[in-house]
C-alpha cells in the first residue's frame, strides 16, 4: 500500500512475515476518529508514588502529589520496586530493533543513534521507548536472547517463553532467565486480567492502585498493570514441558497456548501502573 501525495508506504508491524502474504482485503469504517494513534508514555505509578503530571486536571487528581518522570531513574535502585517496573517494561514486549541497526551477531552496531523499534502496536513500542528514556534501552535481541543497557551497563537475558496478548485473557507474559539463572516471567496487562492474579505490599498500596488506575482512566489514558512471578526451577521444568506440548499440538493449537499461559500467570507481584496518551 501506497500514498501517491506523500510517498509514503505502508509500514508493516507484524513480526509474522506469512501473515501479510494472506492479506486479500483491506477495510476500514466510515466513523473517522480523532486520535493520531500516536502513543506518548505520560504517568506511572508504582509503590504509591504518582510520576508525571497530569494530562488534564480532574476532580481526582487536583490534590494528587506527582513526581517529575525524570525522577523515576533516580528511584529505580537496583532490587527496588522501579527497578522491576523498568524492566518488565524493556523486556516484556515482541518489540524488535530495525535490521539495519543490527549487525550479523544481533548485537547494534553502535553508531551512536536512537535505535529504531518496530513494534506489533504503537503501545508496545512507546513503552519500550519510555524505558530507554528512563535508562533501560533494550539494544539487542534475537530468538533467545535479549539485551539490554542499564544505565550504561550492559545485562544478557535469555528469553525462555513468550505468551503472546490475547482477547481472552487480555494479557501477555515472558519467561526469562539472567544472567545468575534465575528465572521469572513478567507480565503486562489490563487491570481487570491482571489484578485479581496478583498482589501488593499491602491492602494500602492494592487500594492506592486501584485509586490510581480510576485517576488515570478519567484523564483518558490508556492504562496497564506490570507484575512479575519468580519461578523455581521445578516450577519452570513442568510448565515448560506443557508449553511444549502445546506448542506442537496439530489441533486447536491457539487454545491450547493460552491455556498454558493461564496455568503460569498467577500468583503474581504488582510493580506498577502504567499510563499512555494517544494524541488527539
Amino acid at each position: 500500500m501506497h500514498h501517491d501525495d506523500s510517498d509514503t508506504p505502508a509500514k508493516a508491524r507484524s513480526s509474522i512475515v506469512t501473515d501479510l502474504g494472506q492479506i486479500q482485503y483491506v477495510f476500514s469504517d466510515k466513523t473517522g476518529t480523532l486520535t493520531q494513534n500516536v502513543m506518548r508514555f505520560k504517568r506511572a505509578s508504582i509503590q504509591g508514588k504518582v510520576y508525571g503530571a497530569p494530562v488534564l486536571m480532574t476532580e481526582a487528581n487536583a490534590t494528587l502529589p506527582y513526581i517529575n518522570i525524570q525522577g523515576l531513574n533516580p528511584d529505580a535502585q537496583p532490587g527496588s520496586q522501579a527497578d522491576d517496573f523498568l524492566k518488565v517494561l524493556a523486556l516484556c514486549h515482541t518489540v524488535v530493533i530495525e535490521s539495519d541497526a543490527m549487525s550479523s551477531e544481533g548485537n547494534t552496531k553502535g553508531s551512536g543513534a536512537a535505535l529504531i523499534y518496530q513494534a506489533e502496536s504503537p503501545d508496545e513500542k512507546a513503552l519500550v521507548e519510555f524505558a530507554r528514556e528512563a535508562g533501560y534501552e533494550l539494544i539487542g535481541r534475537t530468538t533467545s536472547q535479549i539485551t539490554i543497557k542499564i544505565n550504561g551497563t550492559t545485562q544478557f537475558w535469555t528469553a525462555l517463553a513468550v505468551n503472546k496478548f490475547d482477547s481472552d485473557r487480555k494479557r501477555m507474559s515472558i519467561v526469562v532467565r539472567d544472567a545468575e539463572g534465575r528465572v521469572r516471567l513478567l507480565c503486562k496487562g489490563a487491570d481487570t486480567a491482571m489484578l485479581p492474579r496478583g498482589s501488593c505490599g499491602s491492602v494500602e498500596e492494592a487500594a492506592t492502585v486501584v485509586d490510581h488506575l480510576k485517576t488515570f482512566a478519567q484523564e483518558g489514558l490508556r492504562t496497564l498493570v506490570l507484575g512479575y512471578r519468580d519461578l523455581t526451577a521445578a516450577q519452570y521444568t513442568e510448565w515448560l514441558a506443557s508449553y511444549r506440548e502445546a506448542s506442537a499440538a496439530a489441533k486447536d493449537r491457539a487454545d491450547l497456548m493460552s491455556k498454558v499461559a493461564d496455568n503460569l500467570e498467577k500468583d503474581m507481584i504488582i510493580v506498577g501502573l502504567t499510563a499512555i496518551e494517544d494524541k488527539l
